[in-house]
């Protein structure tokens, strides 16, 4: 599954990796994890393997489009909409 299919408005967090249905952090593999930012989203679909790719692709086409220095800023400094325009753009 790719991180644009997965995340939805209802599901993406901001300021945590993963929260639980009560705003709480939690670890990315909780079972009781619900809400994920574009990190966990990356931890959460891709195994180790892949995610240095995904994080690199990530990474230079939100440095080209904005002076976000990391994903993390990136995710916690933008609304729904533009993680979603950046992962429908790069078809991730």
């Amino acid at each position: 599954m790719k991180i644009k299919d997965f995340l939805t408005k209802e599901n993406w967090t901001q300021g945590a990796n993963a929260r639980d249905k009560n705003g709480n952090t939690v670890y990315v593999f909780s079972e009781h994890a619900c809400q994920f930012c574009l990190l966990g989203a990356i931890m959460k679909l891709y195994p180790p393997s892949e995610r240095d790719e995904v994080d690199y692709v990530l990474r230079c086409a939100i440095n080209l489009k904005s002076d976000y220095t990391s994903i993390s800023h990136f995710n916690d400094n933008s609304d729904f909409n533009e993680v979603k325009c950046i992962l429908d753009t790069l078809d991730i």
